[in-house]
């Protein structure tokens, strides 16, 4: 067994934790279930507050998983460091508050040997809509190179942060965030991903392999300015068209996709200020989440999965 282990590419599981006392044992308890044992699990503690410490310590008699501590300096660069610190051929990432299903790092390293000119893999991932009573969703990104690469010139996500794996080098070169300009603290996985697509091709395995949980509301009211949203997605477009040989038909279509954006802004506000239609928007909203909520084939895949994992705590 040993034997085999060694001649397995030596997965790095990747965390960045600040304050994530609640759901932390479920995600490291989803990496200690996995199918596949050749992995290490590097979680760096960005100036914590909370639990966070004493939970990681509580598993320090499992040798691959290693714990760093330092003061608060925002999720790419103590990314960037777990990365500087990680030893494996491919880099598994995972949110503290997400969990990765038994047989996702197998499946994609698997890929990964099949396909050794892909650099950058996601997958399909199961979400659970906190606000809104356990909704169950899946989300299919798009599964081939081209449809990425067209999302990604967009300025649109591609991945969720917890389903991919990517290789740590290319060419001899360590990849690393952008840790340097405001993309860092909104988007600092898209940069990453528009990185990697530049040196190779990316992919995504149609199987859902993670659980990620959305824990905060997503009201029309809250987070980030939507005019600032739209503002980022347009560098973020200009960026990708520029590294993956945009041309001016893509910029067509990235501007188009911006008025569209601005469309729903306006949408949006006058919703915000009519309470009739605020009133109409949480009925049908609740409405759709209901139904998904009792999907059977999402509650069998829930089931299956998550009996091999733990019970979720909101």
């Amino acid at each position: 067994m040993n034997n085999k282990i060694n001649t397995q590419p030596l997965i790095s599981i990747v965390m960045s934790v600040f304050n994530g006392e609640k759901y932390l044992e479920d995600a490291i308890q989803s990496i200690l279930n996995q199918t596949y044992k050749n992995w290490e699990f590097v979680i760096i503690n960005d100036g914590s507050t909370d639990l966070t410490e004493s939970i990681v310590q509580s598993y320090q008699n499992d040798h691959r998983i290693k714990y760093f501590y330092h003061k608060n300096i925002g999720l790419a660069k103590s990314l960037n460091r777990g990365i500087q610190l990680a030893r494996g051929e491919y880099i598994a990432r995972l949110d503290s508050d997400d969990r990765a299903f038994p047989e996702r790092l197998q499946k994609q390293v698997d890929f990964f040997i099949s396909n050794p000119d892909v650099v950058l893999l996601g997958s399909a991932y199961l979400q659970l809509d906190a606000s809104a009573g356990m909704a169950l969703s899946i989300i299919n990104p798009p599964q081939d190179n081209l449809g990425c690469r067209k999302k990604l010139k967009l300025g649109h996500s591609v991945f969720h942060h917890s389903s991919v794996m990517f290789k740590r080098q290319i060419d001899g070169e360590t990849i690393f965030y952008d840790a340097s300009s405001i993309i860092a603290q909104y988007a600092e996985d898209i940069r990453l991903w528009i990185t990697l697509c530049s040196k190779g091709n990316v992919s995504v395995l149609p199987d859902v392999l993670c659980c990620v949980l959305k824990s905060t509301p997503q009201s029309l009211s809250s987070g980030r300015s939507p005019l600032k949203r739209l503002k980022l997605q347009f560098q973020l477009s200009q960026i990708a068209r520029s590294e993956l040989n945009g041309n001016f038909y893509d910029l067509i279509i990235s501007l188009f996709d911006l008025l569209k954006g601005f469309f729903f802004v306006f949408l949006k506000n006058l919703i915000i200020n009519n309470k009739f239609l605020i009133s109409f928007y949480t009925s049908a909203r609740y409405s759709r989440l209901k139904k998904e909520k009792f999907d059977p084939k999402l509650v069998k895949l829930w089931s299956s999965n998550y009996e091999a994992n733990l019970k979720i705590r909101i």
